[in-house]
């Protein structure tokens, strides 16, 4: 997990990614990580992703 970051993302095989939000975040932040988890994806994993 990054620092300061309101979500641990785990590679649980080079085919499946689980992500887990911590109970605190707000919706506000929660919203903006599902941006940055979306653009990840794109980057490394392209049209692969669902």
């Amino acid at each position: 997990m990054a620092k300061g970051s309101e979500f641990d993302l785990d590679y649980i095989t080079e085919r499946i990614i689980g992500f887990t939000f911590h109970q605190s975040c707000t919706e506000q932040t929660y919203q903006h990580n599902l941006r940055s988890i979306t653009q990840m994806l794109q980057s490394k994993h392209a049209d692969r992703y669902m």
